[in-house]
Protein backbone atom coordinates (compact mmCIF):
# COMPACT_ATOMS: atom_id res chain seq x y z
CA UNK A 1 0.00 0.00 0.00
CA UNK A 2 1.78 3.09 -1.10
CA UNK A 3 1.60 5.99 1.07
CA UNK A 4 -0.45 9.40 -0.45
CA UNK A 5 2.17 12.24 -1.22
CA UNK A 6 1.81 15.46 1.09
CA UNK A 7 2.70 18.45 -0.72
CA UNK A 8 3.20 21.46 1.58
CA UNK A 9 4.00 24.61 -0.03
CA UNK A 10 6.74 26.70 1.23
CA UNK A 11 5.92 30.33 2.54
CA UNK A 12 6.85 32.26 -0.17
CA UNK A 13 7.35 35.31 2.40
CA UNK A 14 10.14 33.01 4.12
CA UNK A 15 12.18 32.75 1.00
CA UNK A 16 11.64 36.71 1.13
CA UNK A 17 12.58 37.46 4.14
CA UNK A 18 15.77 35.36 4.10
CA UNK A 19 16.72 37.11 0.97
CA UNK A 20 16.24 40.81 2.05
CA UNK A 21 19.51 42.93 2.48
CA UNK A 22 19.03 44.20 5.69
CA UNK A 23 18.09 42.49 9.26
CA UNK A 24 15.21 43.29 11.00
CA UNK A 25 16.91 45.06 14.02
CA UNK A 26 18.24 47.51 11.30
CA UNK A 27 14.57 47.59 9.59
CA UNK A 28 13.39 48.56 12.93
CA UNK A 29 16.10 51.28 13.58
CA UNK A 30 15.48 52.71 10.35
CA UNK A 31 12.10 53.03 10.91
CA UNK A 32 12.39 54.73 14.32
CA UNK A 33 14.90 57.38 13.04
CA UNK A 34 12.12 57.81 10.23
CA UNK A 35 9.78 58.73 12.71
CA UNK A 36 11.94 60.51 15.26
CA UNK A 37 14.49 62.41 13.26
CA UNK A 38 12.01 64.51 11.18
CA UNK A 39 10.45 65.75 14.57
CA UNK A 40 13.41 66.60 16.05
CA UNK A 41 14.96 68.57 13.39
CA UNK A 42 11.61 70.38 12.79
CA UNK A 43 11.09 71.65 15.68
CA UNK A 44 15.18 72.78 15.97
CA UNK A 45 14.80 74.29 13.23
CA UNK A 46 11.88 76.09 13.75
CA UNK A 47 10.02 74.76 10.94
CA UNK A 48 6.55 75.31 10.23
CA UNK A 49 3.92 74.57 7.62
CA UNK A 50 2.84 77.27 4.89
CA UNK A 51 -0.62 78.44 4.58
CA UNK A 52 -2.86 76.12 3.38
CA UNK A 53 -0.59 72.99 3.67
CA UNK A 54 -0.52 70.15 5.97
CA UNK A 55 0.97 71.33 9.15
CA UNK A 56 3.32 68.44 9.48
CA UNK A 57 4.69 68.77 5.79
CA UNK A 58 8.26 69.91 7.37
CA UNK A 59 8.71 66.68 9.06
CA UNK A 60 7.23 64.84 6.04
CA UNK A 61 9.66 66.81 3.84
CA UNK A 62 12.58 65.53 6.22
CA UNK A 63 11.36 61.82 5.90
CA UNK A 64 11.23 62.30 2.29
CA UNK A 65 14.67 63.18 2.14
CA UNK A 66 15.51 60.29 4.70
CA UNK A 67 13.76 57.80 2.57
CA UNK A 68 16.08 59.27 -0.67
CA UNK A 69 19.17 58.50 1.78
CA UNK A 70 17.63 54.93 2.72
CA UNK A 71 17.53 53.92 -0.88
CA UNK A 72 20.58 55.08 -1.68
CA UNK A 73 21.77 53.23 1.22
CA UNK A 74 19.45 49.80 0.11
CA UNK A 75 20.40 49.54 -3.70
CA UNK A 76 23.68 51.04 -3.49
CA UNK A 77 26.07 49.54 -0.21
CA UNK A 78 23.78 46.58 0.24
CA UNK A 79 22.88 46.10 -3.49
CA UNK A 80 19.20 45.49 -2.77
CA UNK A 81 16.67 45.04 -5.52
CA UNK A 82 13.26 46.36 -6.27
CA UNK A 83 11.23 43.30 -5.89
CA UNK A 84 12.75 43.10 -2.48
CA UNK A 85 11.42 46.16 -1.77
CA UNK A 86 7.96 44.83 -3.26
CA UNK A 87 8.42 47.58 -5.82
CA UNK A 88 8.26 45.15 -8.64
CA UNK A 89 6.04 46.41 -11.42
CA UNK A 90 5.58 42.19 -13.01
CA UNK A 91 1.92 42.23 -12.11
CA UNK A 92 1.35 46.53 -11.68
CA UNK A 93 -2.34 46.09 -13.35
CA UNK A 94 -3.54 42.67 -11.62
CA UNK A 95 -2.16 45.15 -8.24
CA UNK A 96 -3.83 48.28 -9.07
CA UNK A 97 -7.28 46.36 -10.21
CA UNK A 98 -6.59 44.26 -6.56
CA UNK A 99 -6.25 47.49 -4.68
CA UNK A 100 -9.15 49.60 -6.30
CA UNK A 101 -11.62 46.80 -5.78
CA UNK A 102 -10.32 46.14 -2.25
CA UNK A 103 -10.91 49.88 -1.75
CA UNK A 104 -14.87 49.47 -1.65
CA UNK A 105 -14.24 47.51 1.42
CA UNK A 106 -12.08 50.80 3.30
CA UNK A 107 -15.19 52.73 3.47
CA UNK A 108 -16.91 49.59 6.05
CA UNK A 109 -13.88 49.15 7.74
CA UNK A 110 -13.76 52.97 8.65
CA UNK A 111 -17.25 53.30 10.06
CA UNK A 112 -16.66 49.94 12.12
CA UNK A 113 -13.47 52.41 13.09
CA UNK A 114 -15.25 55.16 14.09
CA UNK A 115 -18.37 52.95 15.64
CA UNK A 116 -15.23 51.43 18.19
CA UNK A 117 -14.20 55.07 18.44
CA UNK A 118 -17.88 56.02 19.43
CA UNK A 119 -18.23 53.07 21.90
CA UNK A 120 -14.66 53.76 23.67
CA UNK A 121 -16.10 57.37 24.08
CA UNK A 122 -19.22 56.26 25.79
CA UNK A 123 -16.85 53.73 28.06
CA UNK A 124 -14.08 56.21 28.85
CA UNK A 125 -15.91 59.55 29.38
CA UNK A 126 -19.72 58.06 29.63
CA UNK A 127 -20.99 60.52 27.01
CA UNK A 128 -21.31 59.90 23.08
CA UNK A 129 -21.24 63.58 22.14
CA UNK A 130 -17.00 63.20 23.32
CA UNK A 131 -16.85 61.45 20.10
CA UNK A 132 -18.52 64.16 18.25
CA UNK A 133 -16.82 66.92 19.78
CA UNK A 134 -13.37 64.89 18.41
CA UNK A 135 -15.12 64.45 14.96
CA UNK A 136 -15.52 68.34 14.72
CA UNK A 137 -11.72 68.72 15.58
CA UNK A 138 -10.89 66.12 12.95
CA UNK A 139 -7.96 67.71 10.40
CA UNK A 140 -9.79 66.21 7.44
CA UNK A 141 -12.34 68.97 7.64
CA UNK A 142 -9.63 70.92 6.10
CA UNK A 143 -9.89 70.64 2.53
CA UNK A 144 -7.06 72.67 1.07
CA UNK A 145 -5.09 71.66 -1.62
CA UNK A 146 -1.88 71.12 -0.39
CA UNK A 147 -3.48 69.41 2.92
CA UNK A 148 -5.43 66.97 0.72
CA UNK A 149 -2.10 66.05 -1.34
CA UNK A 150 -0.11 65.66 1.52
CA UNK A 151 -2.37 63.39 3.23
CA UNK A 152 -3.98 61.54 0.45
CA UNK A 153 -0.63 61.09 -1.92
CA UNK A 154 2.89 62.12 0.12
CA UNK A 155 1.70 60.18 3.55
CA UNK A 156 0.36 57.14 1.78
CA UNK A 157 2.97 56.40 -0.41
CA UNK A 158 5.77 57.29 2.27
CA UNK A 159 4.24 55.16 5.49
CA UNK A 160 3.73 52.43 2.71
CA UNK A 161 7.51 52.59 2.14
CA UNK A 162 8.70 52.48 5.77
CA UNK A 163 6.21 50.32 7.14
CA UNK A 164 5.67 47.68 4.70
CA UNK A 165 8.51 47.70 2.43
CA UNK A 166 10.90 48.33 5.16
CA UNK A 167 9.58 46.40 7.49
CA UNK A 168 7.59 43.36 7.37
CA UNK A 169 9.31 41.18 4.85
CA UNK A 170 12.55 40.81 7.48
CA UNK A 171 9.30 40.33 10.31
CA UNK A 172 7.89 37.79 8.32
CA UNK A 173 11.40 35.83 9.32
CA UNK A 174 10.13 35.70 12.74
CA UNK A 175 6.47 35.42 12.45
CA UNK A 176 3.84 34.34 11.42
CA UNK A 177 1.22 35.96 8.54
CA UNK A 178 -1.07 36.63 11.45
CA UNK A 179 1.08 37.69 14.11
CA UNK A 180 2.99 39.64 11.58
CA UNK A 181 -0.16 41.75 9.93
CA UNK A 182 -1.25 42.25 13.95
CA UNK A 183 2.03 43.60 15.73
CA UNK A 184 3.10 45.61 12.55
CA UNK A 185 -0.55 47.57 12.29
CA UNK A 186 -0.18 47.70 16.19
CA UNK A 187 3.34 49.77 15.54
CA UNK A 188 1.43 51.65 12.54
CA UNK A 189 -1.58 52.86 15.04
CA UNK A 190 0.63 54.30 17.72
CA UNK A 191 3.19 55.98 15.04
CA UNK A 192 -0.02 58.37 14.38
CA UNK A 193 -0.43 59.22 17.95
CA UNK A 194 -4.14 59.56 19.64
CA UNK A 195 -6.49 57.63 19.10
CA UNK A 196 -5.47 55.25 17.02
CA UNK A 197 -8.65 53.03 16.29
CA UNK A 198 -9.13 53.83 12.29
CA UNK A 199 -5.35 53.77 12.01
CA UNK A 200 -4.77 50.30 13.23
CA UNK A 201 -8.10 49.23 11.52
CA UNK A 202 -6.71 50.72 7.92
CA UNK A 203 -2.86 49.15 9.12
CA UNK A 204 -4.82 45.89 8.87
CA UNK A 205 -5.52 45.92 5.52
CA UNK A 206 -3.01 47.52 4.53
CA UNK A 207 -0.62 44.80 6.04
CA UNK A 208 -2.92 42.28 4.67
CA UNK A 209 -2.92 43.74 0.81
CA UNK A 210 1.15 43.42 0.73
CA UNK A 211 1.15 40.07 2.36
CA UNK A 212 -1.97 39.15 -0.03
CA UNK A 213 -0.05 40.77 -3.31
CA UNK A 214 3.62 40.79 -2.32
CA UNK A 215 3.70 44.54 -3.70
CA UNK A 216 3.40 47.54 -2.53
CA UNK A 217 0.80 49.18 -5.30
CA UNK A 218 -1.85 47.75 -4.17
CA UNK A 219 -1.53 48.68 -0.40
CA UNK A 220 -0.60 52.50 -1.45
CA UNK A 221 -4.18 52.21 -3.32
CA UNK A 222 -5.52 50.74 -0.65
CA UNK A 223 -4.10 53.69 1.98
CA UNK A 224 -4.98 56.69 -0.36
CA UNK A 225 -8.54 55.74 -0.48
CA UNK A 226 -8.77 55.24 3.49
CA UNK A 227 -7.44 58.55 4.00
CA UNK A 228 -9.47 60.19 1.11
CA UNK A 229 -12.46 58.41 2.70
CA UNK A 230 -11.73 60.38 5.93
CA UNK A 231 -11.73 63.44 4.08
CA UNK A 232 -15.17 62.51 2.08
CA UNK A 233 -16.55 62.26 5.81
CA UNK A 234 -14.37 65.47 7.09
CA UNK A 235 -16.02 67.25 4.10
CA UNK A 236 -19.56 65.96 5.17
CA UNK A 237 -19.35 67.67 8.25
CA UNK A 238 -17.50 70.75 7.13
CA UNK A 239 -20.90 71.40 4.65
CA UNK A 240 -23.39 70.48 7.19
CA UNK A 241 -23.98 67.22 5.35
CA UNK A 242 -23.37 65.28 8.06
CA UNK A 243 -24.91 66.62 11.91
CA UNK A 244 -22.37 65.83 14.38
Amino acid sequence: MSVPTVNILPDPWLERAKAFPLSLPEAVIWLAAAYTLPQLLSEQLQLSAPEGWYKYSPQMLLRGVLTLILLGYFFIWRKGRADDLGASVRKLPADLAWGVAASLGMGALYLGGLALAWLGAIWWNGRPDAFWEFVRRMPMQDLSAGHILAVCVAAPILEEFWFRSLVYAPLRLHLTRGWAILLLSVVFAVAHGWPPVTQFIGGLAFAYAYEKRQTIWASIILHVAGNSILFVFGWAVKEGLLKV
